[in-house]
């Protein structure tokens, strides 16, 4: 950075500031977020006489990169006021910074200078902008801006994909997948795995996890050259939630970079199905790999623990949790009392910090939904026919009058 401000005083000295070639170059170079400094461009940039095109999206791109998205639009409005006319490299930055700053407001009007300058059929503006309104919640404008475009990439799939799991619309995302499989030549990539694979997850439907997930692991997993951790956490959850375990470790095995989100998804899944002796010799090797754990990994293995009545273990577990300073919040603290013989320490400090214990919780899955009731919680919309069939069941069995039951189920507790 040095040497790049030595040339940059060259450049003014001699009266090159206002050659757009030297310009352009210096600006790209300062911008750089590797090794450039993004407030020493700006300066320079105050000092230009009249930006380019050019140096005005350099300008606007890093600042959207830097997550300065309020001077992002702020550069926008400028280079409009001095009659320059924004083109397809401008728009994608502004609109993800109107997206992070949730002002949809503005983003409808900057898609009204798309419309009139005509970029409004350019797949990189229009993918920028489907995802704008997805960061805004408003979906069914992402469709519409989908539906309009007359040619569509993987992004822009991709992009309705995950804009509908943003918006817990998980079915429309499993559809527009198959729609995608059925009318597009444009191939998945790790962006349409982890978007899929998410919607399977959060619809708790196991059969269709396992159809998709079939696809995926055959189909697009193993024919890509190059994939991300994010992608391979992604297949392991999946195998994970197909009780396939086997196969989740030989992936996680393979995954040249093993994150913590990684790691704790494969142990999850050991807890899960009961074998808590390899949940609890992977956190070893974890440990070994000098890899923190956060509350999601002890939660897993203290549940595991709990399940198997393995004190000493959940004590060496307590003893990690106390050396990594993870705070026992709602979640850290009911894995730490549902696992103690002796819970008043951990009582009392969960009520020093204002934690409450979660209520018990339990599922069942029906035609391949998941249901799942809490204690004490009467909200569930079939409730009504919960209570209905566990009064035929118990009646008999209790000896209670009708009368008698009624005014027991009233009181809202669940029998």
């Amino acid at each position: 950075m040095a040497e790049i401000k030595q040339i940059q005083t060259q450049i003014f000295r001699v009266g090159l500031h206002q050659n757009p070639d030297a310009l352009n170059k210096l600006m790209v170079f300062c911008t750089n977020p590797s090794i450039g400094n993004l407030g020493y461009a700006e300066r320079i940039f105050n000092f230009i006489e009249d930006p380019s095109l050019f140096i005005y999206n350099v300008m606007i791109k890093a600042f959207a990169k830097h997550g300065s998205f309020r001077r992002a639009v702020s550069l926008f409005d400028g280079l409009r006021v001095q009659g320059l006319w924004p083109d397809n490299y401008t728009y994608p930055f502004v609109f993800k910074a109107i997206g992070c700053l949730k002002e949809g407001f503005v983003g409808e009007k900057v898609h009204g200078f798309v419309v009139k300058s005509g970029v409004d059929f350019d797949c990189y503006v229009c993918n920028s902008l489907m995802d704008m309104y997805a960061e805004l919640g408003w979906v069914e404008t992402v469709k519409k801006v989908f539906d309009e475009m007359p040619e569509r990439d993987s992004v822009s799939w991709n992009v309705l994909i995950s804009g509908y799991v943003r918006c817990n619309r998980f079915e429309d995302a499993i559809d527009v997948f198959r729609r995608m499989q059925r009318e597009s030549n444009a191939k998945p990539d790790e962006a349409t795995v982890v978007s899929t694979l998410s919607a399977c997850t959060a619809l708790k439907n196991l059969e269709l996890g396992k159809e998709i997930h079939h696809y995926v692991a055959r189909q697009i997993f193993d024919a890509m050259p190059t994939k991300n951790v994010i992608c391979w956490t992604s297949m392991v959850s999946g195998y994970v939630s197909c009780g396939r375990l086997d196969e989740a470790r030989d992936l996680f095995e393979r995954s040249p970079v093993k994150d913590l989100v990684l790691w704790t998804a494969m142990i999850n899944g050991y807890v899960q199905f009961n074998r808590v002796d390899e949940a609890v010799a992977l956190f070893r090797e974890m440990q070994i790999e000098r890899i923190k754990p956060d509350k999601f990994t002890v939660v897993a293995l203290l549940t595991g623990c709990s399940q198997l009545g393995a004190l000493e273990q959940g004590k060496w577990i307590h003893r990690c949790i106390e050396e990594n300073r993870i705070t026992i919040d709602v979640v850290v603290g009911t894995a730490l009392v549902d696992i103690w013989e002796d819970v008043t320490k951990v009582r009392r400090k969960m009520k020093a910090l204002g934690v409450k214990k979660a209520p018990g919780c339990s599922s069942i899955e029906v035609d391949g939904n998941v249901h799942e009731f809490l204690v004490g919680d009467a909200s569930n919309p079939d409730m009504k026919q919960v209570y209905s069939i566990l009064d035929s069941i118990t009646k008999p069995l209790s000896g209670l009058e009708d009368g008698e039951m009624e005014e027991y189920n009233t009181s809202g507790e669940i029998l």
